[in-house]
């Protein structure tokens, strides 16, 4: 599954000192007093007496100190002068509220949980520093919590910017490759999309017979024999290098180490194209090496965090039975904590069960069988369902945005997490703003991906991208007056 994900440590990370908070274990148990360490980290480089506190929630991965001093959150501090704060999320990085991340101990994983810490933090911080003007920031997963939080926690915060946040809690996302498709076919072309679609349709044939199963193995380098109960699997996992490129392309990231930097959607679509490099099972089996020696690495901006190669690079580790096995362990593991919010709040399972996209091979049972293969059959279709539905219900999905007062949303069109999302005009018409509320502003940059306004300017930034920028910026200040 394509993860949401909280913008970490992609530009140049910088020292800072880790400070730590005590939580409560469980904000809803009165008679629970347990308590742990939240990490944070913090500056006052930017305050100014008499000046607001900003925080950047964090999400499904480790956080960085590396947004105290870039990204678009930044510029508005420095000129409101903010104090910043990054808060990381529960079950995340070095925020370990248990000792372990069994089924047991994951009961006390959930973004009301998330959302209470953020809660108790902002209280602390406010009898600590005397100021008690707060504004929340996240991108993603974290966009959603500080939507959350303003629909929550009204009287703690004075607004919420929030980037790419999917909003609607849905089981079958099959959307996702649909904004694929479509971001595919206006940046890269027709041709591309159906390149795509030739490989993928004769990927599917070939894993029909032995002699193609093979001839599979050796073309996409696997570590092993495609077995009995690997195909869908398989079949997610190759697939994942263009549906990531999609999600963030153009979006400024600087990966260390990547071929040409940052991989767009029109260099996939060349490589897709380009005969010379052999048919286009071949052509799609090499995407990967776009990516240079930052593909062999494990990644946190990853699918499912891990790395789709072995410990050594050599190989792709395409066994379903593998991953089961990885995932089963109860070790402070990101992708392991992330399916967990999947399986219990929020379904977002990107598949394949729609016919207006390019991808085979991998429908909603895959990742229904992930959920009762790594926390139990007790994660059944039903309970899943059940917990989707309790999370609209609990945070209005899309009708929040016609709830919450001071607050701004930020999505890219070319973004495939838009669809969960709300959007000015559900039509795609190209429309950059629109007040839903008084005080609600929606923004919709068509060529823009996943978070993109949350990274720092660029001299090559498209111009709905700039404009959204600076709107956002102007809402947010007018929170603080």
């Amino acid at each position: 599954m394509k993860y949401l994900v909280s913008v970490i440590c992609i530009i140049s990370c910088v020292s800072a000192q880790e400070e730590w908070y005590t939580q409560r274990l469980d904000h809803f148990n009165y008679e629970d007093h347990n308590t742990w360490k939240q990490r944070y980290f913090a500056s006052d480089e930017y305050y100014k007496s008499g000046g607001p506190a900003f925080i950047q929630i964090g999400g499904e991965g480790p956080e960085s100190p590396a947004w105290l001093t870039k990204g678009h959150w930044i510029e508005i501090a420095k000129d409101v002068g903010a104090m910043v704060f990054i808060v990381e999320h529960r079950f995340y990085g070095e925020s370990k509220p248990t000792n372990d991340t069994s089924v047991e101990n994951l009961r006390y994983l959930s973004s009301e949980q998330a959302l209470a810490d953020l809660a108790r933090f902002i209280q602390n911080k406010t009898a600590e520093t005397g100021i008690s003007d707060w504004v929340t920031f996240g991108g993603s997963y974290p966009g959603s919590l500080s939507l959350w939080m303003r629909l929550k926690y009204p009287t703690l915060i004075r607004g919420a910017m929030s980037a790419s946040a999917p909003l609607l809690a849905k089981m079958n996302f099959f959307e996702y490759n649909e904004v694929v498709n479509r971001s595919l076919t206006n940046f890269g072309g027709r041709d591309c999309v159906q390149s795509i679609t030739v490989a993928t349709n004769k990927v599917e044939q070939m894993l029909k017979s032995a002699d193609g199963r093979k001839e599979l193995q050796k073309t996409f380098n696997l570590c092993q024999p495609l077995e009995e109960g690997d195909d869908e699997y398989f079949q997610s996992t190759i697939y994942d290098p263009i549906a990531e490129t999609v999600q963030y392309n153009r979006d400024n990231r600087a990966f260390e180490g990547a071929t040409g930097g940052n991989v767009t959607i029109q260099a996939v679509c060349r490589h897709m194209t380009d005969e010379s490099v052999g048919d286009e099972v071949a052509r799609y089996a090499t995407i990967p090496s776009l990516f240079g020696s930052f593909y062999r690495r494990k990644r946190v901006l990853s699918r499912r965090y891990r790395s789709i190669r072995n410990g050594n690079g050599e190989c792709v580790d395409s066994s379903y039975k593998n991953f089961i096995k990885k995932m089963r362990n109860p070790i402070f593991d990101a992708g392991r904590t992330w399916t967990f919010q999947t399986c219990t709040e929020f379904g977002w399972f990107q598949t394949t069960d729609s016919s207006k996209q390019p991808f085979r091979g991998f429908s909603l049972d895959l990742f229904l069988d992930m959920c009762d293969k790594i926390f139990g059959p007790q994660f059944s279709p039903e309970n899943i369902k059940d917990g989707i539905s309790e999370s609209n219900a609990n945070y209005g999905a899309k009708k929040i945005a016609e709830e919450v007062s001071n607050a701004c949303l930020f999505n890219g069109g070319v973004d495939p997490w838009h669809a969960m999302s709300y959007l000015p005009h559900p039509d795609h018409t190209p429309s950059l703003q629109y007040d839903v509320n008084p005080t609600f502003h929606a923004l919709y940059a068509p060529s823009s991906a996943h978070c993109a306004i949350m990274y720092p300017d660029h001299p090559e930034d498209p111009e709905d991208l700039k404009v959204a920028r600076e709107l956002s910026a102007k809402y947010v200040k007018s929170w603080l007056v």
